[in-house]
């Protein structure tokens, strides 16, 4: 009987100095991996303070934009609404433009039967046109802007007289259209005049209504020729 007592107690101090060596050699490596910086232990939340836990982001989550970052989105949107912008405002500009030369200030034919084609001076806000017709239906056109225009030539006779006009665009330097009556010589070397006048002095013919630049590039001719 107490031999068999003897052998429980020697089985059970085994048992426990089993467990010891188990426990001693955890706790040596769970030292030695804190030691290392290897291991961190847990945070275990107590009450009240669950705020500490880092909960995982979702996609929906979005940081915020830093200094220097931009959105591509809105830079694009943005230029292609100011290339609209622009667009819209060049076809404006081009829309006043053809309106404005639909005002003629001047228009004159060479007297027939003295030229059997009449040739035609045609005057605008922008340029100085002259026709030459040569055949039925055949035409040659000749323009140069009225900022060009250098000088203007006027030769009247009696009855008639014609026009000379010098300007480096065109070709032989000057064009010439005769057999214009007395008052269409006057009348377009005044409103030349007047408009190289504007011209030189900065002044934006192209927003005056029609008939009143007519009348003030008339005077400003008349008193530039006096």
């Amino acid at each position: 009987m107490t031999q068999h007592a003897g052998s429980r107690e020697t089985r059970a101090i085994g048992w426990y100095a089993v467990q010891w060596v188990h426990v001693t050699d955890w706790f040596k490596v769970y030292t030695g991996r804190l030691h290392r910086g290897q291991h961190q232990p847990p945070i275990v939340p107590t009450l009240g303070q669950e705020h500490l836990v880092r909960r995982p982001t979702t996609k929906s989550e979005s940081a915020p934009l830093t200094l220097g970052q931009s959105d591509n989105t809105s830079e694009a949107k943005t230029e292609v609404k100011t290339q609209d912008e622009t667009k819209a405002e060049e076809y404006q500009k081009l829309k006043t433009v053809a309106k404005e030369s639909q005002g003629i200030l001047a228009k004159v034919d060479s007297v027939f039967p003295l030229t059997l084609l009449p040739d035609t001076l045609t005057i605008d806000r922008h340029k100085v046109a002259i026709t030459y017709r040569t055949f039925f239906r055949i035409a040659q056109e000749v323009s140069v802007p009225i900022e060009t225009v250098k000088n203007i030539q006027a030769d009247v006779g009696p009855f008639f007289g014609s026009v000379t006009i010098t300007s480096d665009n065109f070709i032989n330097n000057t064009q010439t259209i005769r057999f214009l009556k007395r008052s269409d010589v006057k009348l377009v070397q005044n409103l030349i005049q007047g408009a190289m006048v504007a011209v030189k002095e900065n002044i934006d013919i192209s927003k005056v209504e029609t008939e009143k630049l007519r009348k003030q590039l008339m005077r400003l001719g008349e008193a530039h020729h006096e």
